[in-house]
């Protein structure tokens, strides 16, 4: 390829035109075809790169180096991305969802989370790849937004454990994440009334989105619609919650249908549960503050008489397993409601003290010009399930939540400042220089 690496107006160009490759086609979690032509467009660009690249886990993951010995043996840094993204409704966007340049913004589904991270990485491994004197690879999987089938099909082929791992999908220096989990209630109708719901609908909902729009359909043809504003719920305080609105504007309604549903969402306030003071039994580690535990209806649907409601649950660091499966099992006696546990994954972390953190924060000073602190992740990512040695954090692409603007990642017309994305991708030159030096 023929580009002066050490000029940023290049560099900046390479990353807008990588971008928009990626975003150009769409890869929904479970979109088996479009998550493969991604795979395929991110091999063109591997070649563009002179970058060695495999597919493992049956064709879930691909590994990218800049030597095919790094596929067998243990790396200093494994580097985590994932092309896979939520779903989106074209209508809402005003902007291309499938990428679109405008104002000195790349606009796209999975510009933030996490295509555009991925072209960070090729481009920083590339960069100073003569200067590397440790082993790295690229880690590619393609279902962090569902569940995680690429890498648990990855760690049971016993493929070699790097010795640390970052994955791209945060804000700053992130040294662990909450867990997550994602539980159905299902309540069955109790009334006799003549006006029912017979429907709730969500437009693009998915169970790790606060949803921004919900409408109910009533036995009598009306049509109730309520707006909010749609964020990703492991941060659900920056949004605005349509489906609770929704149960509020029908209280009624839903207090004849479906009443231990609405006293559910009534007991839901600012996201949390009183039970939560119970198992949440950590504050710190280290000095550094612990998030609590927090819950969000997420997704929902009445069918058959029957109501089915998604709790996407944010699990605080310490809780344990089988406390957190009491309070679940407790909720389900209170609500009279069946449960089906869909997906729970318990609080990862690593030592905030580690040397891969001390090599962030020293990157990440160098050029947002301030200092920073290693936090824990609001969200879950990949870092709770690849495997390394002394563990796996997050590092950006986004910057601390202090020093950054707005969190679009999982939003309509999610989009990414072109001049945040070069400061990411100079942060991680400098990260990746210093930790395989």
């Amino acid at each position: 390829m023929n580009i002066n690496w050490n000029n940023l107006s290049e560099i900046r160009k390479l990353i807008k035109q990588y971008c928009i490759r990626l975003l150009a086609i769409s890869s929904v979690n479970s979109d088996s075809t479009g998550i493969q032509n991604v795979f395929n467009e991110l091999e063109n660009i591997c070649k563009e790169l002179n970058f060695f690249y495999d597919k493992q886990a049956d064709g879930l993951v691909m590994r990218i180096s800049n030597n095919p010995l790094n596929f067998h043996r243990s790396c200093r840094l494994a580097l985590v991305c994932h092309i896979d993204t939520v779903d989106y409704d074209k209508s809402k966007w005003l902007y291309n969802p499938l990428g679109e340049i405008s104002n000195d913004r790349i606009y796209g589904r999975g510009i933030i989370d996490d295509k555009g991270a991925l072209v960070l990485a090729l481009i920083a491994a590339k960069t100073y790849e003569k200067s590397y004197n440790k082993p790295w690879i690229i880690i590619v999987g393609s279902s962090e937004e569902g569940i995680w089938i690429d890498m648990e099909k990855y760690h049971q082929e016993n493929h070699p454990i790097p010795d640390y791992a970052t994955t791209i999908d945060g804000d700053g220096i992130q040294f662990g994440s909450r867990g997550y989990s994602d539980i159905k209630f299902v309540f069955k109708s109790t009334s006799s009334s003549q006006v029912l719901i017979k429907s709730i609908d969500i437009p693009g909902s998915a169970t790790n989105i606060v949803p921004g729009f919900a409408t109910a359909t009533l036995s009598n043809g009306s049509i109730i619609s309520k707006t909010g504003k749609a964020c990703h719920s492991s941060i659900p305080h920056s949004g605005k919650n349509a489906l609770t609105l929704l149960t509020q504007e029908l209280s009624e309604i839903f207090k004849n249908q479906f009443p231990t549903f609405l006293e559910l969402m009534n007991d839901i306030k600012d996201c949390t549960l009183p039970d939560f003071k119970l198992i949440d039994t950590l504050h710190s580690i280290h000095g550094i503050t612990i998030l609590p535990t927090c819950v969000c209806p997420t997704t929902c649907q009445v069918e058959n008489g029957l109501l089915t409601v998604n709790l996407n649950f944010r699990i605080s660091l310490g809780v344990k397993k089988s406390d957190f499966l009491s309070l679940i099992s407790n909720l389900s006696n209170r609500y009279n409601a069946n449960i089906q546990i869909v997906k729970l994954t318990m609080p990862n972390f690593i030592n905030p003290n580690s040397a891969m953190i001390k090599s962030q924060l020293k990157a990440y000073e160098e050029i947002i010009g301030k200092k920073s602190k290693a936090t824990i992740a609001p969200g879950i990512g990949y870092n709770a399930a690849f495997k390394a040695k002394y563990g796996c954090n997050i590092f950006g692409p986004r910057f601390a939540v202090c020093d950054d603007e707005e969190d679009l990642c999982h939003s309509d017309d999610e989009s990414r400042c072109i001049d945040d994305l070069l400061k990411f991708y100079q942060m991680l030159c400098i990260f990746m220089k210093d930790f395989l030096s």
